[in-house]
């Protein structure tokens, strides 16, 4: 559906073209990893009565299920990462050659979308506590990732979620879009030519200086997300025993 939406709107090298790329990227790279971080729920909860009790009988220890609940998934989500990216990538279409990275980083987030939803769901007692629960951390860094809200407008005393926004999204997004508009030179706005990189620091992604994260380094920052989001789980899951019936 996404793809469908912007087929064929983004391939004019000008502004109106980029602008276009742009909301196409922010909108198929955090719609489907939003939607994951719910559809991870149910396998938590439904499961968690079964759990305390083998558990507490000495069937299996709980670092074990909850190494198994957040690796089982991992091939569905790889899967679904690969079809998704490769059908949105190509149908947009974004920049050529620059496929490889756009799956890397989108499958990073899947992944660490899935893990949060495990933690959020090891977190709290129940489905209908966790639903509203996730709203928190994606609107948190849905507004802060720097793509409604560049960088350099969002005040002083928020600034720090920007950086830190619990998703780590800001990181995936930049990294994205350095990926697609660092190559391009000739991004166009009669009488002005506007290069990618100039773009970027409309965005607060590059400053007079040069780059201030490089995409690479972006996707490293993304995977200690990834990792924080790992560990909160297992504590979650070994510490904290919600009531059952």
């Amino acid at each position: 559906m996404i793809g469908l939406l912007f087929v064929n709107l983004t391939g004019d090298d000008d502004e109106n073209g980029a602008n276009y790329t742009s909301t196409a990227m922010y909108a198929a790279s955090f719609l489907t990893p939003a939607f994951f971080i719910y559809l991870c729920l149910p396998s938590v909860y439904e499961d968690r009565a079964a759990f305390y009790r083998e558990t507490s009988s000495g069937l299996y220890s709980k670092f074990l299920y909850t190494i198994a609940l957040q690796l089982a998934s991992v091939p569905y989500v790889f899967a679904a990462a690969t079809l998704n990216s490769s059908i949105v990538y190509h149908l947009v279409p974004f920049r050529e050659g620059g496929y490889g990275y756009y799956w890397l980083m989108f499958t990073s987030f899947m992944l660490t979308s899935w893990m949060q939803g495990i933690a959020i769901g090891a977190l709290t007692p129940s489905m209908a506590v966790g639903t509203v629960a996730v709203m928190a951390p994606l609107q948190i860094s849905n507004f802060f990732c720097g793509f409604l809200v560049a960088r350099d407008s969002i005040g002083w005393w928020f600034r720090w979620l920007y950086y830190f926004n619990p998703c780590g999204m800001t990181y995936m997004v930049q990294g994205l879009y350095k990926n697609e508009f660092e190559p391009r030179n000739n991004i166009t706005n009669t009488p002005r030519i506007t290069r990618g990189r100039e773009f970027l620091a409309r965005r607060g992604w590059n400053d007079d200086e040069g780059e201030q994260l490089t995409k690479w380094e972006c996707v490293g920052i993304l995977w200690t997300f990834g990792f924080m989001w790992i560990v909160i789980g297992q504590w979650a899951m070994m510490h904290i025993r919600h009531g059952t019936r």
